[in-house]
């Protein structure tokens, strides 16, 4: 899955004429001190803004009242996005569609198409779509954001890490490009980059706030908290490890390694998609593992992950 010379150049040119998404960050700072929508119809603008504040029902109702107008292509094309974050997946489907019908070549429809293939885990379709867009010269944050998210899932990190910094030099102050970009960061400045975050207002959602605020607190006392300080106690060889199968009621679920935590027996589910090692609550007890917070494990599907996705995505140990 490699992208063409063309690609990197696009990415790289030394000068590029800022578009689509400078554009959203300038029109949604215009619309930012008056509100969204109060004494005219609806816009994209005001929609984008609701979006930004993390009122996605509101901006979900905006987009939709924009549908049968001369800008229901755009607008089914970024409703798109929002109903993904909401987890609302056949909305999303429907909306891209609407949109490719509309205007198949836009860039927005590209990536609402991108941003549906990936969540079906179609990903050559997906990066298809991300790179025609990158390709064409349109600077579209989103589309740099969801090219780096393919990259992550066929472990291109470096390339991954300079998508996002460019979607991030694009749209500075998309709630989910900024969550991306912070994770990025050396850990030491992590906390002030967090601060300003919150600071704009960008996500409304009390839960996530709470989260974001907690780790603040965790960073400003430790900046290296979350750096996994584990070190090898023992010499160890190459050689071979029987895995152990996980049985529920004599279905297979999986395979995984016994091991021991401070001397405590457990037995570790391999997962290759994981980026924590996690242990349940009995067992972390019984090693008398150090809580340092409490945290929610959710995935796509779960009732109450929707909103708790955005600025969370890599913080799933509860010890």
């Amino acid at each position: 899955m490699a992208i063409s010379q063309r690609l990197v150049a696009v990415v790289w040119a030394s000068s590029i004429i800022l578009g689509l998404g400078t554009a959203r960050a300038q029109n949604t700072s215009s619309n930012a001190s008056s509100g969204p929508g109060i004494s005219r119809g609806p816009s994209l603008e005001d929609a984008l803004y609701l979006y930004r504040m993390g009122r996605v029902d509101a901006a979900i109702r905006e987009y939709t009242q924009l549908e049968n107008g001369p800008q229901a292509a755009l607008a089914y094309a970024r409703v798109t996005h929002v109903f993904l974050l909401k987890g609302h997946t056949d909305d999303a489907y429907d909306a891209a569609a609407k949109a490719k019908e509309l205007a198949p070549a836009a860039a927005d429809t590209r990536v609402a198409l991108g941003e549906v293939y990936f969540r079906q885990g179609k990903l050559g379709e997906a990066e298809a779509e991300f790179v025609a867009v990158i390709n064409s010269g349109a600077n579209n944050a989103w589309s740099y954001l969801g090219l780096a998210r393919t990259s992550r899932v066929i472990s291109y990190h470096a390339r991954e890490k300079r998508l996002i910094d460019k979607a991030h030099e694009l749209d500075p102050t998309d709630p989910d490009i900024t969550p991306e970009w912070m994770d990025t960061l050396p850990r030491t400045e992590r906390a002030k980059a967090l601060q300003e975050y919150l600071a704009q207002g960008a996500n409304s959602d009390p839960d996530t706030r709470k989260w974001l605020e907690t780790e603040i607190k965790l960073r400003q006392k430790d900046p290296f908290f979350d750096s996994h300080p584990c070190r090898r106690v023992s010499n160890t060889k190459p050689g071979e490890v029987d895995l152990q199968p996980f049985l529920d009621e004599k279905v297979l679920e999986g395979f995984g390694l016994d091991v021991t935590v401070n001397g405590v027996t457990s037995r570790l589910l391999l997962d290759t998609g994981a980026d924590n090692i996690l242990i349940t609550r009995k067992t972390a007890e019984k090693a008398h593992v150090t809580k340092i917070f409490d945290t929610m494990i959710a995935g796509f599907g779960d009732k109450k992950a929707g909103s708790r996705v955005r600025g969370a995505r890599r913080h799933s140990s509860d010890w």
